[in-house]
């Protein structure tokens, strides 16, 4: 024995002993819940020394074992979150073009060393929201919150230091780049949204969140149609109260009655 002090490290965010180091990046990442973090940041604990000279043959192989686990660990990590990337690509019905654009994003993420000290759902979220916006088919930052595990302040925090490193081509989201999606998820005919398009137009003074506009102007247009949903219905799509998508029909409503009157 030499004397010198042998120290295990656990992740400061879940305390698991399960971690990765890339041999690209310095930094370790732990395989439970994809915290990434600086050497520096990692909470020390001293285990059980070993009491006899097996115990310091098991300790050579596992380091050993680890080497061989870095060695790969690059690759591993970026198959793990490209995984995570494409779940949630599947749950929100983003296009392969988005995806695309979305793998990039993530990979230049990565070398960017913008992982450290978040989660990997959190970068994969805030990509996804930043790369959907890009195309002009947003999707609701609860849609993306709820398929990845995190909260929308997260994804609103992650996306400003995304876009302070890589660049985005944004054009103005408005409430009818919403309706795509929306009628996806309230299962609407074509009808309904080509409707609920129509009523967007010229809406520009309605204020508010554009999924909820959105929402609204599918409900109001349903009524000329067989689809049927409620106000809860479409709250739950948009992300927002019922109350909220009744407030934003009557809008549209009052701006059809005022366009009739002129």
């Amino acid at each position: 024995m030499t004397g010198k002090e042998t120290r295990a490290v656990e992740c400061p965010g879940c305390g698991s002993s399960d971690l990765s180091k890339p041999d690209d990046i310095s930094a370790k990442i732990c395989d439970v819940c994809g915290l990434v973090c600086d050497d520096a940041e990692w909470i020390t604990a001293t285990p059980e020394p070993p009491t006899h000279d097996e115990g310091e043959a098991k300790e050579d192989n596992k380091n050993w074992e680890e080497d061989i686990t870095v060695a790969d660990a690059s690759d591993q990590q970026l198959v793990q979150i490209l995984s995570v990337l494409d779940t949630a690509a599947n749950g929100l019905t983003i296009s392969d073009e988005i995806r695309a654009r979305s793998a990039d994003v993530v990979i230049e993420s990565w070398n960017q060393h913008l992982m450290h000290g978040r989660q990997i759902n959190t970068v994969v979220a805030a990509t996804i929201y930043l790369t959907c916006r890009e195309a002009g088919q947003p999707r609701p930052s609860h849609a993306i919150a709820d398929l990845t595990d995190t909260d929308k302040q997260q994804i609103f925090d992650t996306a400003q230091v995304i876009q302070g490193t890589i660049d985005f081509d944004f054009s103005v989201v408005g409430a009818s780049e919403y309706i795509g999606y929306l009628a996806d998820e309230l299962s609407v005919s074509d009808a309904t949204a080509v409707r609920a398009s129509e009523k967007l137009t010229n809406t520009n003074s309605i204020g508010g969140e554009p999924a909820a506009v959105a929402a609204a102007a599918l409900y109001v247009a349903s009524h000329a149609t067989s689809d049927q949903f409620t106000l809860s219905e479409a709250g739950n799509a948009a992300g927002v109260t019922k109350e909220t998508v009744w407030r934003h029909t009557t809008k549209i409503d009052q701006r059809k009655q005022n366009t009739q009157l002129s």
